[in-house]
């Protein structure tokens, strides 16, 4: 492990430290709350949670195709559910598209 990586990640971290202090300290000096900033900032925090949350659905399965034997990733949303039985299985929901890799892959 490098010392640069572990910089920039240790710069990451108290940047997103910092922010939400200096958030906070923000909305506690403000004597007004403004209502329409606060919809639309709420709106996209929530965004970006179910954006992240939604990332870690996403399933990539890399395969074959044609007689070639080209690789090429999967994206799919899925869900996992237990079916009678209490047997875990996954159901595709929304097919996200094909990614054609490279050979050296």
């Amino acid at each position: 492990m490098e010392l640069s990586n572990v910089l920039i990640a240790f710069g990451l971290t108290l940047f997103a430290g910092l922010s939400t202090g200096i958030g906070s300290l923000l909305a506690l000096l403000t004597k007004k709350t403004n209502r329409t900033f606060l919809s639309v900032t709420l709106g996209f925090s929530a965004g970006v949670m179910i954006y992240v949350s939604m990332i870690e659905i996403f399933v990539k399965a890399r395969k074959k195709r044609g007689t070639k034997g080209e690789h090429y990733t999967v994206h799919r949303l899925v869900e996992s559910y237990r079916n009678e039985n209490g047997d875990p299985r996954q159901r595709t929901i929304m097919h996200l598209g094909t990614i054609d890799l490279p050979e050296n892959r």
